[in-house]
């Protein structure tokens, strides 16, 4: 049996003479991370999971680039997607799948990153067996956006860095320098880990390596600017400005994972993840914070136990996880010409952090009961994810109205740009619309079939002879005057149901 212990146990002694069994473990590990990916895989797409098929589906490739280059997101992910769909499909298994596959690819970069940075081969099989089972690793695992991406390859650019400070050479600065580069386009979050190594190598005064990684940057720089120019940059649209809810909801989530707390939003499906009993949230919250308050006290004290070499490496793992965590509240504050904090962007940092949280305990004799309490909490966490959780609620609306609608009716998009969710989940027979606002209406049939990002207008005004169905907008309809003789429906989340709008008041009848 595997025991925690830390510095030259006999199983450590074991795990070196019988190299074996070090494969063992680390595939019961694997094989316990895949397990846990796949549970459940298959619940709805919610709509910027769609964003990702809608994205990636097109052809060919360069017009996809094009279209793809006006999403916050950088093009690496859709890339890979736009060639996995073909082979796999686009059902939500195999839509999520190469994610999961990421996921797990991930453990064993943890292991490797952790032996490269010069710890034995028991705090590696820990640090992955953390990371196997961390709930909010799982939970991006298992959605179909290029987060699983994120959080492998800033984990392996952390460890290519402490394999060129063991292993110098042109050949491993190049291949650091292409593991940056694929970072930072699959998010530009990515830049603030990369700022962080570069400050490192800096640090350390390894000035080839910082090279390439320069080099790499300024490509990235490139496609920025190619954005910008082109007028096709966006900013992300779905954080929110820094203030203690946001840290704190942070906190929470590194300690106890996906459980959130009700009065705490970051996270935009936090509620859902929390247990109905709200005191048990809150019981796990400060259970979390109190047993990482334990292992910061027993990392600071045997911080020194450490050798030189160990030392260097936690010191780099602390930099790669405090930068980019200050440069995501500064870009949440009034110093941002947007102020915009979202949470799943620094997703890199969770191996990270729990790479830290092994070393921290390594000469400790209360690991194994520090390491069991972090397992027990992220079980806790993942029962509701797992019972309770769906990530999108309105797929029970398509189910409908894919049952009721006729060709006589109008299904209208507003506000226009979901019409990419309306045409993955409806299959009726209905014809679709994007309400443009004042400027009118979309042709969104077109725009689905378009590898053009802008608008295509229609006409004239939509003149159906049948009822009109809009997703997803509840209220509000500028434009209900325009159909005096039809009849309007919009969604009832509380009673499940298509309600009919009444035009004078617009609200429901």
């Amino acid at each position: 049996m595997l025991t925690l212990s830390s510095e030259n146990n006999p199983e450590d002694r074991a795990l070196e003479d019988h190299p074996n069994r070090t494969f063992w473990y680390l595939l019961a590990i694997l094989l316990l991370g895949l397990i846990l990916r796949l549970i459940r895989l298959d619940t709805v797409l919610w709509g910027d999971e769609v964003a990702t098929w809608a994205f990636a589906r097109r052809h060919p490739l360069v017009e996809m680039l094009v279209y793809s280059l006006h999403d916050p997101t950088p093009p690496l992910y859709y890339i890979l997607m736009h060639f996995i769909i073909p082979l796999l499909g686009a059902s939500i298994v195999m839509l999520r799948l190469p994610s999961v596959l990421l996921g797990v690819a991930l453990i064993p970069v943890v292991y490797w990153s952790m032996r490269q940075a010069s710890f034995n081969k028991i705090d590696a099989l820990v640090a992955t067996l953390l990371a196997a089972m961390s709930s909010v690793l799982i939970y991006y695992s298992q959605e179909a956006r290029a987060y699983a991406l994120l959080a492998f390859l800033g984990t392996l650019s952390v460890g290519m860095l402490y394999y060129r400070f063991r292993n110098p050479g042109w050949c491993n600065d190049l291949l650091y320098g292409l593991v940056l580069l694929l970072l930072v386009t699959t998010s530009y979050y990515g830049l603030a880990l990369a700022a962080a190594e570069m400050i490192c190598l800096v640090i350390y005064r390894v000035w080839k390596t910082l090279f390439a990684g320069m080099v790499a940057l300024a490509l990235t720089g490139g496609l920025i600017a190619y954005q910008s120019l082109a007028n096709s940059f966006a900013w992300g649209a779905a954080g929110r400005a820094i203030d203690l809810n946001a840290i704190l909801s942070f906190l929470n989530t590194l300690t106890i994972g996906t459980i959130g707390m009700r009065t705490l939003t970051v996270m935009a499906n936090g509620q859902l993840l929390a247990f109905p009993i709200e005191p048990f949230n809150t019981i796990l919250a400060i259970v979390g914070f109190f047993l990482y308050m334990g292992i910061v006290f027993v990392g600071v004290r045997s911080y020194r136990r450490l050798q030189a070499e160990q030392r260097k490496s936690l010191i780099v793992l602390l930099a790669c996880i405090a930068i980019p965590v200050g440069l995501a509240l500064l870009a949440g504050s009034p110093l941002s010409p947007r102020p915009q904090w979202l949470l799943r962007g620094l997703i890199f940092i969770w191996p990270l952090f729990l790479m830290a949280t092994v070393i921290s305990l390594k000469f400790s004799r209360w690991r194994p009961a520090f390491v069991l309490g972090i397992l027990a909490l992220n079980a806790f966490s993942l029962y509701p994810y797992y019972t309770t959780y769906i990530r999108w609620l309105d797929q029970p609306m398509f189910d409908t109205l894919n049952q009721i609608t006729t060709a006589d009716d109008l299904i209208v998009s507003d506000p226009w740009y979901m019409y990419n969710v309306i045409d993955y989940y409806y299959d009726g027979p209905a014809p679709m619309v994007g309400s443009y606002g004042e400027e009118g209406w979309l042709d969104a049939i077109a725009m689905t079939k378009s590898n053009r990002y802008e608008p295509i207008r229609l006409k004239e005004t939509p003149h159906p002879k049948n009822n009109i169905y809009v997703y997803y907008r509840r209220g509000g309809l500028k434009w209900l005057d325009s159909f005096p003789n039809n009849r309007v429906f919009t969604f009832d989340d509380q009673r499940r149901v298509w309600r009919e709008i009444d035009p004078a008041s617009g609200e429901w009848k």
